[in-house]
Formats: structure tokens, sequence, C-alpha cells
């Protein structure tokens, strides 16, 4: 890595070239006022993201896109917008929702709108000849102009640079960039839809077709980054999500920063100190002190990788610097970090000195010109088991990628994935994304190394004043990067699943080697659809199924084992269950106990009656999910336990034979009577089943002026008994015995006229408890009411 200082204003000619062109940027190609004449409609074609269109580039006639994509991936295309004779004004872009298989929505909203704007070169990068050469100087469409506020989903406006409405100049092209960030509960399918360019003169519109394949990228990359943000912008959590929306690390963050960067895809992360390392005096300032280190490091959760970057390009100088620097990695070791130094591998440095045979530098990073000399010595350290990134600087080498802004796009796409697979690198380094000079977006960067010039160079993002937004806006070169990283994860999923040797023959056909890769951006995609396929067709041949219970199923009980078959290779497995298909949550993970196992299971407890439950199974190949479809399935009601509540028991219509017994119940239940002239009953009425809350007994056959025992039953539908008190009374024209309070056994009767015992009545003293019943009844006088229990 290096630092340069920012380019003085151009003077003379220069000065009066870029004068005169920014002078036309402004009044024609960037200016969406720009005044037209009579119009007609937009011309419009589509391209694909690894194409550049120039400003007055011949129109093209592909007026629909085929895409393939992951779920959780982003994929993007381009439409050009070209004005007809009399220019194009009021001039804006909309895209419809993308409808897939059954109905299936990815809905317009994540789909993302940019402008492209184009920055003059106005002298090439530095040329060493070779295979891998700088464009001509120009116009190049870099930055992005979002037409919303990323932050609030709001429209733009009223800025330096808008997105819409735009003019487009007659002859002149206009570049829209659009992002499809497909959800990663997106139905695998064929999707459709399209984009809609309308302006003052007419509308036209493009088709889109994208098939969303059946797996889906890890949130967390498995390539690692750093990537540098300096100044105030490394104090923005907005400039930090934005790189690792593009799957890249920022190199550091601010304390102050929310921790909430990992579940955003955050895997690796710079530790907050830097060494005054100065190789060629052969000093490094003491190292940091290990608690200092592991309270840095412990700012981070399980999961993200900590390094400390503690001394940058001291190839040549380590002899010098040697055990200082391994003083700071016993340190950095100690506090359970790595150490990340831009350095080939030296074998003086594969001890840290500490007795555990650890290396000093955990991280060897190298230009591809040094990866390709210490090929020897890069094989050593990989086997030890450390970690090799690639970076990339300036114009070094005649061959291999360049990241400036005159290079074609494949640059960037090729070097983050397959080049790094191809030598088993596990990262990427950039030293800056924001080393702006006074006009980044109209003139570039122009990074001067003595008389060579490098426009573009350590700028990957743009100021968003300009447009509106206190975060940094993106450039097309971030977009190129974050493919280059999906790549990655698609060569790395396919090798977790057994299918390594087979990806990498691929990735050799398009990068044998840093000077010999593929400059067609077609036959790159190509391969990048053919692991795509792959990974597709393994992920709807290996992924759990076969589920118990079955799908829909109905009337479980409220604790079950969950199963369902084993995928080949997986090492975890993790369900989700919940009553929202759409927001399922973790319940548990289950590890597989043999590797010949045909079924899984996991119990689940306590789940709650009459209710549907949605579940699905991830299984984990490595670190590589691969997702089941959702199930569901009903739970029985709550078992009914609870005998109902008999209440109001009375007799009433009693005549010298019969008696009609009433009552009522909490709940629906049949109806019964049992009685008899002693507690042991006897007699039962006909059971009546109808269930209701009101019931009605009629008794038959019953003796004249005879005492009865009787009680009521009641049985509900799930077969719960309930019964009441004994209640007593002589049944027949004179008396009638009522259970008035059934908690209590307190009855009332009143007596007729007639004189039961042919007497009036007896005088009981203390004890009337001894009596008979027959006696009681004897002495009973008429028309009165009585009171026994």
């Amino acid at each position: 890595m290096r630092t340069y200082s920012h380019p003085r204003s151009p003077a003379g000619a220069v000065a009066r070239v870029l004068s005169a062109v920014l002078g036309l940027l402004a009044s024609s190609l960037l200016d969406p006022t720009t005044a037209t004449s009579a119009e007609s409609n937009p011309v419009l074609w589509v391209t694909p993201a690894l194409t550049r269109t120039g400003p007055i580039d011949v129109a093209a006639t592909a007026a629909s896109i085929s895409l393939h994509t992951a779920r959780g991936e982003s994929e993007s295309f381009q439409v050009i917008v070209r004005a007809p004779a009399g220019g194009l004004s009021n001039v804006d872009v909309s895209v419809s929702d993308l409808v897939g298989p059954n109905g299936a929505v990815i809905a317009s909203t994540r789909l993302a709108l940019f402008r492209e704007h184009y920055a003059l070169v106005t002298s090439s990068s530095l040329d060493l000849g070779g295979s891998n050469r700088p464009l001509p100087k120009g116009f190049y469409p870099d930055a992005l102009i979002p037409f919303v506020d990323p932050a609030t989903g709001r429209r733009l406006s009223g800025a330096t640079f808008t997105a819409a409405p735009f003019s487009v100049q007659e002859g002149h092209n206009q570049p829209i960039w659009i992002d499809v960030a497909v959800p990663r509960t997106s139905v695998a399918g064929t999707y459709t839809g399209t984009v809609t360019v309308t302006s003052a003169g007419g509308s036209a519109q493009i088709g889109i077709q994208m098939t969303v394949w059946a797996f889906s990228l890890p949130i967390a990359p498995a390539l690692k980054s750093s990537f540098g943000f300096h100044g105030a912008n490394q104090s923005s959590r907005l400039n930090a999500a934005l790189l690792l929306e593009h799957r890249l690390m920022p190199f550091q963050v601010d304390p102050s920063v929310p921790g909430d960067l990992p579940a955003s895809g955050l895997n690796a992360i710079g530790l907050p100190f830097w060494s005054t390392a100065d190789p060629v005096a052969g000093t490094i300032s003491a190292p940091p002190s290990v608690s200092a280190l592991r309270a840095a490091a412990q700012t981070w959760p399980a999961g993200v990788e900590t390094y400390e970057y503690a001394a940058d390009e001291i190839d040549g100088y380590v002899p010098r610097i040697n055990d200082s620097l391994k003083a700071w990695s016993r340190n950095v070791h100690a506090a359970g970090s790595k150490m990340l130094v831009t350095v080939m591998p030296d074998p003086s440095l594969y001890d840290d000195g500490s007795g555990s045979g650890r290396s000093a530098v955990d991280i060897w990073v190298m230009l591809p010109k040094q990866a390709v000399a210490a090929a020897a010595h890069t094989a050593e350290v990989l086997a030890k088991g450390d970690e090799v990134w690639s970076y990339n600087c300036l114009v070094q080498d005649p061959s291999s990628p360049k990241w400036e802004l005159d290079f074609a796009p494949v640059n960037y796409r090729i070097q983050p994935g397959f080049l790094n697979q191809r030598f088993a690198f596990s990262g990427l380094l950039y030293y800056s994304v924001d080393l702006w000079g006074r006009d980044p977006w109209n003139v570039p960067n122009q990074v001067v190394d003595g008389q060579f010039n490098y426009p573009g160079e350590g700028m990957l993002v743009y100021p968003g004043s300009l447009v509106g937004l206190t975060q940094v806006v993106p450039s097309m070169r971030l977009k190129w990067l974050r493919d280059g990283v999906d790549d990655f994860d698609y060569i790395a999923m396919l090798k977790a699943r057994g299918q390594g040797d087979w990806a990498m023959q691929l990735v050799s056909s398009v990068a044998s080697d840093w000077s010999n890769w593929s400059k067609d951006p077609q036959a790159v995609e190509a391969v990048r659809v053919q692991l795509g396929q792959r990974l597709d067709s393994l992920a709807r041949a290996a992924t759990p199924a076969n589920p118990w219970p079955s799908d829909r199923e109905t009337g479980l009980d409220s604790a079950l084992n969950l199963q369902w078959s084993t995928v080949s290779n997986a090492t975890r497995y993790d369900i989700f269950i919940g009553t929202d298909s759409a927001a399922l949550s973790l319940y548990s993970s289950v590890s597989p106990t043999s590797p010949t196992a045909a079924t899984m299971s996991a119990p689940v407890y306590n789940l709650h009656a009459s209710t549907t439950y949605y579940w699905k199974v991830v299984a984990f190949i490595g670190s590589i999910p691969s997702s089941g479809p959702t199930w569901s399935f009903a739970t029985k009601a709550t078992p009914d336990t609870k005998p109902p509540v008999i209440s109001a028991v009375s007799a009433s219509r009693i005549t010298a034979r019969s008696a009609t017994i009433i009552w009522t119940t909490s709940e629906s239940a049949d109806s019964h009577v049992q009685y008899g002239t002693t507690s042991a009953y006897g007699v039962s009425s006909i059971l009546d089943t109808a269930l209701v809350t009101s019931h009605s007994v009629t008794l038959n056959g019953l003796s004249r002026k005879t005492f009865y025992h009787y009680r009521v039953m009641s049985r509900d539908a799930a077969g719960n008994l309930a019964t009441s008190i004994d209640g007593v009374g002589v049944i027949g024209r004179s008396i009638d015995a009522t259970p008035r309070d059934t908690s209590a056994g307190d009855f009332t009767f009143t007596t007729a006229d007639e004189d039961l015992g042919g007497k009036n009545g007896c005088g009981f003293g203390a004890g009337i408890a001894l009596l008979g019943l027959a006696s009681i009844f004897a002495c009973l006088r008429p028309s009165r009411s009585w009171h026994f229990r």
C-alpha cells in the first residue's frame, strides 16, 4: 500500500481542456434541466453489468435481458436511454414487480435504480504493454446517482446531481444501472417484469427475465476483505453498511458506530492500532498491550475475525524489523487476534518466538506480481494454516488485473473470485475507497507517481453531498467487485459439496494464472452461470425432505418429534418454526450422530392447541446453507377434562304419580336422573343424549306420598361426567321437595292443604334428628314451607 498526495490543479493546456470539457458536461450530458426541441420516444436497449456504454456509442438492439441469480444475491443490468432527433427532456425510469412461479413476487422496491454519471479521463493510466493495457482517455461512466435515499426510500431531488428527471442531448446516451436484490425467501423459478422509461415526448419499455436458483448465498461471504475509509468517512455507520451491502469489509469502524454490523455479513475487521514502522531505518514502535488488544478484539462477537494491520510493504526490510515485528505478533496472538502484513511469505517470520510454532504473520497479503514471485513460499504458509490475501495498487505489472478507471470492467470481477480461488487465497485488500481529489464527480482522482497517471486510484465511492446524502454513494466498480465476491462464494459452496475439482476446472478456463485470464466478460459470465446451475441442481436434490408430520397434517399433540430425511455431507441442521410462514424463528440446531443416518429428528414442546405452525429445516454443509421448503401442521384442541357445572336443580309439575326434574349446566351435556326410596337409588331415567344446557327429565310411575332420593347427571361431549348431590323429597301432590342450595345441601318444600299425618303437628325437641323420616313427615303441618338438610 502506498499513500499519495492529491494532484495539484491542472495548468496550461490541460486546464483549458478540462474547462472546455466540463462546460460540455454541464450543458449537455449531466444537467437534467437541459432544454430540448421536438421529441419522440426514447430509444432503449439493455446491457449486462460488465458492459460500459459511452455517451455517444452506437445504439444496440437488445430489448430484453435474461438474468440468473441465487437467493440473497444482488444481480445487476443496465438500461441505456438514447435521445432521438430533438433530444429528450423530463425523462424518468420506473420498474415493475417481478412476478414468478404461482404468483410469487419480488417487489419493485427490491430493484434499486441509479443514473450513471460520466467522468473524464484526460490522461490514461501507465501502459506497460503486455496483455492488460489501459483503454483510451475519454468519458467513463462510474459514479452512481441513486433515485431514492437508501435509508428512507424517499425520492431524492434538489441536489447538484439528481437521478431523475433528466434530459439527454440528441444522439447521446444515458445509462441507468439497476440492482435486483433477491430476497432470501424468494421461490425458485423464473420471474418477469418491465422497465419503463417515460419522457416529455413518449415512453418505451424493456423486458426483464430473471431465473432465481434454489440456493442462497451466505449472509457473510466466504471471502474476507479489508477496504479502507479514512478520516470522518470511517466514523459513518452508513458508509460501513454500504461496503457490507457490496459484500466487502471496512478496514476499521469507529467505536461510536452502532454494533449491528455483524448481522449484515461482517466477517473480518481491523483493530485500531498502527505501528510507526520505518522499515528503511529498521525501527518500529512498541506494540500495544495484550489487554488493550484484547479489549479491542472483544468489541466484536465470535465469528468476526479480528486482525492487526501492523506493518505495510516491508519486503526487503524484514531482517531490520524482524524481532520488533515478532513482539507485536506475540501480543496480538495472546489477545486472540491475527497479524496482517502486506509482505511476501518470509521463512524468517514462520515462527513468532512464543514456542507455539505459529507464524509471526497470520495473513500474508501480496500483489499479483508478488504472488507469482513467492509461489513456493506461499504453498508453505498455506500448508501451515496461514491465510494468504491478494491486493491491488497502481499499475505494477503488464498482465494482472488493474483497478484504474480506464481498464476494462472484467479487471474488477476476475480478481476477487476466480483468481483468488485459483490460488487458494482467502481475502482481498484495498487501501482506500475514498481518496478523492478536488472534483471527483467530474475529474477522477489523478494519482501521480512521478510522471505516471492512475485515474480512479484509491476511490471506489463518491461523496454523497452532491446528490443530497450524508453518506457516500457507490461506483460501478464497487458493483463489479461485489460480483467477484459472489463468484468466490459459488466456488466455495461447490467445494463444500464435493464439487471442487469440477468447479476449479471451469475456473481455470477463464483464470489460469495472474497473467492469463479472460478479458471476455461473456466467457466469465458463462462460467458463473454454469457454477450456479450446478449449485441449483444440487440444492434441489439435496435439501431436507420427507417431513413428519407430513405437510398440512392436523390434529397433532402439543409435543412432537419433528423428522426429515438427511442431506449428504450436512454437519448441522437448523430448525425454524413459527405461526407466520414469513417470519420463522430459529428453534434449535441438531447435528447428525451417524454419517449413515437416513433421517434426523428434533423435539418441539409446549405448542399451543388449535394452532397452525410452519416449519423448515436448513442443512449446513460446512458453512453453506441448503434450505428445505416450508411445511405446516396444526395441533388439536386442548383436551377437555373439566365436567359441566350443575346448578338450579328442582322438581316441578308434580302429580300423584310423576314429577319433572329440571336443572342447568355450564356447557352442553346430556340428561339423566337416578332416583329411588333410598340413597342407593336403584332406578334410572332413560338417557337423553341431546347435548343441551337446560335439562328436563320427567319421572313416571312414582308412588304417591312416598319419600324419594334423586340426583341428576350430565356428561359433556368430551365424556366428562357431573353429578349433583343427593336431593330428597316426597313425590306426589302433597309435598314438593326442591333443592335450593346444592352446595350447602339445604332444601325447601311446601306441604299441601291436606294433613299427611292426621295431626296438627308435633313438637320436636332436641331429639328430632333421632326420629325416622316417616315420623318427621307424619308431624308436618299443612300449607307450610319447610327447610331441611
